[in-house]
C-alpha cells in the first residue's frame, strides 16, 4: 500500500490507514465503513474506491475484504482503471514470483443503507453471518472428509473437537455437526455416515 502521510503528502500522520499493519488496516476499515453507514440516511447510498495490492507475490483483495467488512448490502461495483499504477515501475523476473496479470483496475464499491441497522443490530447481523459461515464451513469439512471414506458420529466429533478445543469457542459445534449428519447431504448406513450422491 502507497503510504500517503509523510510521503504523499505533508508529515507523518500516526491516523494515516496506509501506516498500518494489515490487521489493524482491516479493524480501521471496519470502524470506517461502520462510519460511513451511520451518517447515512436509510435506503441512501455510498460508495468507498479500493485498490488491490499484491505484495512479495501474495495478491492481498482488498476490494472483497472491503464487501465483506461493510454493514450494508452490496449494490453495484464500477470497475476502473488506475494510472500511475506500482506495477508499472516493477520489474518482475522468472523466480515463481511473476504475477499473471499486473493489477490495473480499482473498484467503486457502491452499498445501500439497511434500514433499521445501528452498532447493535449490525452486531446481531454479524453473529448470525458467523454461525452461517460455521455452519458452512462445518458441511464442507464433513463432505471432505467423506469423500474417501465412512466415518460414525463418535469419530466425526473427535476429529472436529481438537478444533474447538483449541479455538475455545462457546458454541454447540457437535449440534450443529448432528442436525448436519441428519440432512439430505449424508446417509446414515449402520451408525457409519457417507456422502449422498
Amino acid at each position: 500500500m502507497i503510504q500517503y502521510s509523510g510521503h504523499m503528502w505533508g508529515n507523518e500522520h500516526k491516523h494515516d490507514m496506509s501506516r498500518l499493519s494489515d490487521d489493524d488496516f482491516r479493524a480501521a476499515l471496519k470502524l470506517a465503513l461502520h462510519n460511513i453507514s451511520d451518517a447515512t440516511l436509510a435506503g441512501g447510498h455510498y460508495a468507498v474506491l479500493m485498490g488491490n495490492q499484491r505484495r512479495k507475490g501474495v495478491y492481498i483483495n482488498w476490494s472483497s475484504i472491503t464487501e465483506a467488512l461493510a454493514p450494508d448490502p452490496l449494490v453495484d461495483e464500477i470497475i476502473k482503471i488506475q494510472h500511475n499504477v506500482v506495477s508499472n515501475s516493477s520489474t518482475y523476473n522468472n523466480r515463481g514470483r511473476t504475477p499473471l496479470v499486473r493489477i490495473m483496475h480499482e473498484k467503486l464499491l457502491v452499498f445501500k443503507k439497511a434500514k433499521n441497522i445501528n452498532a447493535v443490530s449490525s452486531l446481531e447481523q454479524y453473529v448470525q453471518n458467523i454461525e452461517n459461515s460455521l455452519t458452512q464451513e462445518l458441511l464442507a469439512t464433513l463432505r471432505r472428509v467423506m469423500q474417501c471414506r465412512t466415518w460414525s458420529e463418535p469419530e466425526i466429533l473427535s476429529l472436529i473437537s481438537s478444533v474447538y478445543t483449541k479455538a475455545s469457542l462457546n458454541i454447540d459445534w457437535q449440534g450443529i455437526v448432528q442436525n448436519l449428519l441428519s440432512s439430505h447431504h449424508f446417509v446414515n448406513q449402520n451408525g457409519r455416515y457417507r456422502l449422498a450422491y
